[in-house]
């Protein structure tokens, strides 16, 4: 380990709570600085540690998006540019990593992952024919290929060694910062207004206000704590350090501080599935111990609230009527258009994506949707507030085939790698970590767009990719750990 990442691994935790809390104020008073301060203290310290500049660079872009948008001035023109950008560095990033990283492009002939990738572009492009609007379809199709760039990008990177225990710590404390960030708001919620200004209120349960962090919204910086949490756990079951648990921990209690109940059921499934995965006494008396430190936080923390979660749950999604909440007729709508237009669907940018969102689908119209609250033209919030009815209704069953196809292979070789744990804690955490995000993720997905993140699914597929490679570097060596 190289002396900047053991000095960083050793800062005590008690210095982010004081050094977060000088920065929210610092921010509160002087925004633009402040923020320009922490990006390029932050940006430096990441790029002087690593053995990939470019990846580090993109990866930071992702992690500072939002505030760089506020410092560009939220809505504004040059605002909106920012918040736009993150699109095509993913396409250009990818594009250029399959067209240079033979290694990259051979992964994905590995258990014919490239065919179930093929498949899901293969049902989309063939409900859109012929495309009822140029643009809004090209879109959309670029937007739909974010996802496969993002693993992509993870094929092209291999962790040696020595590399990833050298750099580790320093991604984990970064990481812990930025979730850390969200008490100065929490505390001081006027610094948080400060901040935002009118680009987004921030979100409130049951009385409560979400933990967000410097994130213009509480979905990111809970999903964000979770994939802290997920790399933490993992660096724990591998190489078990108190650092890596007490990290954990305190990433498990920012997902809870934003009160988003799939992010916490995340949380949970990532701890569960380490206890099947597991194959060592030590290791499942490891994940238990995890396990009940996390029930006892929610037992005497979080309990009295529980109640009032289930309660609010049950009154917005409880209803017998599809129709009761935009998220449930999305999934019902999704089904009908895949009835309607069997085995395909409705096409690119026609139903719960982002492109139809901007450019209004009909089809919202044509199955009464329109009038729903957040699914109507002048009120379309929420059209992007799931994940598979998009895969649904505008690919059909051969796209949601495919994606299903996608991701179950890739949770099944995580699995079995995690499961071949032999003496290489390296491999071990690699795999480890990408099982539980991908765990996690497609919990998530169930009531979130994350896969349509460009933050969110690379914290997912990146580590995916890379996992997927080092199992295909594995299997075309001929070593068996």
């Amino acid at each position: 380990m190289t002396s900047d990442a053991r000095r960083l691994a050793t800062v005590p935790v008690g210095w982010l709570v004081p050094v977060c809390g000088l920065a929210g104020m610092c921010l509160a008073m002087w925004p633009a600085p402040t923020a320009a301060a922490i990006l390029v203290v932050a940006s430096l310290t990441i790029l002087a540690t690593t053995s990939y500049p470019v990846m580090a660079a993109f990866f930071l872009f992702l992690v500072f998006q939002d505030p760089l948008q506020v410092l560009a001035g939220g809505e504004s023109t040059w605002g909106l540019l920012v918040k736009r950008t993150d699109e095509p560095l993913v396409i250009l990033l990818g594009l250029v990593c399959l067209a240079i990283n033979r290694s990259a492009l051979a992964s994905l002939g590995y258990r014919k992952l490239g065919l179930f990738i093929a498949l899901c572009f293969a049902g989309l492009l063939l409900s859109s024919i012929p495309p009822k609007e140029w643009f809004p379809a090209g879109v959309d199709l670029a937007l739909f290929s974010k996802p496969f760039l993002l693993f992509a990008i993870g094929l092209s990177l291999s962790v040696q060694r020595e590399g990833l225990q050298r750099r580790l710590d320093v991604i984990l404390w970064v990481m812990l910062a930025c979730i850390a960030f969200g008490v100065v708001f929490l505390v001081m919620p006027r610094w948080q207004d400060a901040y935002v200004g009118d680009i987004r209120a921030p979100d409130e349960r049951l009385g409560f206000l979400s933990a967000q962090g410097f994130f213009l919204g509480p979905g990111t910086y809970s999903w964000f704590a979770a994939a802290t949490f997920a790399i933490a756990y993992a660096a724990y079951l591998a190489y078990k350090r108190m650092f890596h648990l007490c990290a954990a921990l305190a990433s498990a209690a920012f997902v809870a501080l934003s009160w988003r109940r799939k992010s916490i059921i995340a949380v949970m499934a990532m701890i569960l599935v380490s206890l099947l995965v597991r194959g060592t006494r030590g290791s499942r008396a490891r994940s238990l111990a995890v396990l009940g430190l996390s029930l006892a936080l929610v037992v005497t923390v979080f309990a009295p609230y529980v109640g009032a979660l289930w309660t609010s749950t049950m009154r917005e999604y409880g209803s017998a009527d599809p129709y009761a909440s935009a998220r449930g007729a999305l999934y019902y709508t999704s089904v009908l258009i895949a009835r309607d237009h069997f085995p395909l669907g409705a096409g690119l940018a026609s139903f719960g994506s982002h492109a139809s969102k901007l450019y209004y689908s009909s089809v919202y119209t044509e199955y009464g949707l329109s009038t729903i609250y957040g699914l109507s033209p002048m009120d379309s919030e929420y059209i992007t507030d799931t994940f598979w009815p998009m895969v649904l209704g505008e690919g059909g069953v051969f796209c949601l085939a495919g994606y299903l196809a996608f991701f179950g292979t890739l949770v099944a070789a995580t699995w079995s790698a995690a499961r071949r744990v032999g003496n290489d804690p390296r491999s071990a955490f690699v795999a480890t970590a990408a099982l539980l995000l991908l765990v996690g993720s497609l919990l998530e997905s169930i009531a979130s767009h994350i896969y349509g993140s460009s933050l969110q699914a690379a914290l997912v597929l990146i580590p995916a990719g890379l996992a997927w490679r080092a199992e295909r570097d594995r299997a075309a060596s001929g070593t068996g750990g």
